[in-house]
């Protein structure tokens, strides 16, 4: 069972004057004994987290599955080889593998023939390209044969491990259509932990755990549900084209399911985790070059010595729907409108232009950005801006 899952929400901090968005981790699902009201979801009239963070300032918002027992960890990871073993430099670790089967695998090169076989169904890493596996652009190692596991360090374990493409997935929008990307080296499965809150990591290392770190933001202004596989071609393997992934599931080969808020005392359909469900914040503007009606604002937007005039959202955006936003009078040559950064960083819009562009002096200028500025998964900004500003002379 899911016993409770940690993400970053935005709430209004009326302590301070005016009163500020803020962010803070709580429990989006489930509960704990030392949490305080304000960290709990359950407790909101909504009965659920409205406005968790699309992005968590400049870093994602990482979400933290909380699970009651221990689950297969082979169908959540997969290990790092020494080389490509198929599309990838990863290895399934089938089931029923032990540490020792590892060690085995990591030996030296010339060795693994022997110590690794292919014939021994807990073997790692084995070559599966008709081609052979090429290593460090110098081994070539024949299909059926072992690359090894990758093990500088030579402890007899895997250097890396990664999350299984697909195993687990953040599902928003109608019917889950938008499948969140996520950052699967720095996704995981953490089967330490237990419901003793310690005085380092505090909740956020309560667990066992899956750990889920998007790839960018989350989608605005929509519902989201994690979905787990299943078994079902609902979750296709992409390394094995027509074959599902296997379900992940506790040591009992039970699927994951969402008891009432998280009381694992009460019971849920196994497979069923609707019981939890969040809403992204909306795509907004969160901070402005200068308030509405402002006077002699500098002329100066160029290169080297201007200012240029920047908006910032809450959320990267869709570097196409820059083209809705409409300046009254129309800029002058050479100026533009770009986003600034990229990926992550993607979320100022700046209206600027090379050295020496000038605004007309002594000018009333009309800035609309519309609900045709979309993030990049394409939500809309719900609440149109419209700006006045006056040049200087």
């Amino acid at each position: 069972m899911i016993r409770q899952v940690r993400l970053v929400e935005k709430y209004l901090d009326n302590s301070i004057t005016p009163p500020k968005e803020m962010s803070r981790r709580v429990f989006a699902f489930g509960t704990h004994e030392l949490a305080e009201d304000d960290e709990v979801a359950s407790t909101r009239p909504a009965g659920m987290v409205t406005s968790a963070a699309a992005l968590n300032g400049s870093l994602v918002n990482q979400i933290r599955v909380i699970v009651d027992e221990l689950l297969i960890g082979n169908h959540i990871e997969e290990i790092a080889c020494r080389g490509p073993v198929d599309l990838d430099a990863l290895s399934r670790v089938p089931l029923g593998a032990t540490p020792e089967d590892i060690v085995r695998c990591s030996g030296p090169d010339d060795v693994l023939p022997a110590t690794c076989p292919a014939s021994d169904p807990h073997s790692v890493c084995i070559c599966q390209l008709d081609s052979g596996c090429l290593v460090n652009g110098t081994r070539l190692v024949e299909k059926g044969k072992p690359v090894g596991v990758a093990d500088i360090d030579k402890d007899g374990a895997a250097d890396d491990s990664e999350m299984i493409e697909g195993a687990v997935a953040i599902k928003c929008g109608p019917n889950g259509s938008i499948n969140v990307p996520l950052d699967l080296t720095n996704s995981y499965w953490n089967p330490s932990g237990d419901q003793n809150r310690p005085a380092i990591g505090g909740f956020d290392a309560l667990g066992p755990a899956i750990v889920l770190t998007p790839l960018g933001a989350l989608p605005t202004n929509v519902e989201c549900q994690l979905a787990f596989a299943d078994g079902t071609m609902a979750f296709p393997d992409s390394q094995n084209p027509g074959s599902a992934l296997p379900a992940i599931t506790d040591k009992q080969n039970q699927k994951l399911c969402t008891p009432p808020n998280g009381d694992v005392a009460q019971s849920c359909q196994e497979g069923d985790t609707s019981g939890f469900k969040f809403k992204v914040e909306p795509l907004s503007i969160i901070q402005l070059p200068f308030p509405d009606q402002a006077m002699n604002i500098p002329r100066n937007i160029g290169a080297m010595g201007g200012t240029a005039i920047d908006f910032l959202f809450n959320a990267p955006l869709a570097p196409a729907s820059l083209s809705t936003i409409t300046v009254t009078p129309a800029l002058p040559a050479g100026a533009t409108i770009t986003l600034v950064g990229t990926n992550l960083t993607a979320i100022t819009v700046r209206l600027s232009g090379p050295m020496g562009t000038q605004l007309a002096a002594n000018t009333m200028y009309t800035i609309t950005i519309g609900n045709g500025v979309t993030d990049t998964y394409g939500q809309p900004l719900p609440t149109p801006l419209v700006i006045h500003f006056t040049t200087g002379a």
